[in-house]
């Protein structure tokens, strides 16, 4: 009688810890999913960070990029229409000198 106690004893415990030790595999189970989670979220969030802060940089850039070439094509336009300008006021000066010298000729009396 003593044995069959302790056999149903030994056996009762052994199925205790053996629920014991699935119970405990499947809290760390648990655990190991629940901090992959966390870390997959913290790493999706570093990276939508990292993404943003690279396109600000990158626009930031492309924008230095545009004024650059805005204030060059300005200079541009400014160095043509100056030297245009004053070709122009050249060319008029050319022909008001000319006028004046024709004036001039038509109202001076002839020598004789």
């Amino acid at each position: 009688a003593a044995l069959s106690v302790q056999c149903v004893m030994r056996g009762t415990l052994a199925r205790r810890r053996v629920q014991r030790m699935r119970e405990y595999r499947a809290s760390v189970m648990i655990q190991k999913h629940v901090k992959g989670w966390v870390q997959r979220v913290k790493y999706q969030r570093l990276l939508v960070s990292v993404l943003f802060m690279q396109c600000r940089y990158r626009a930031q850039v492309a924008y230095k990029e545009y004024l650059r070439v805005k204030y060059e094509y300005n200079a541009r336009i400014i160095q043509k229409t100056t030297c245009v300008d004053g070709w122009r006021a050249a060319l008029q000066e050319a022909r008001d000198k000319d006028h004046q010298d024709s004036e001039l000729c038509q109202t001076a009396p002839r020598q004789k």
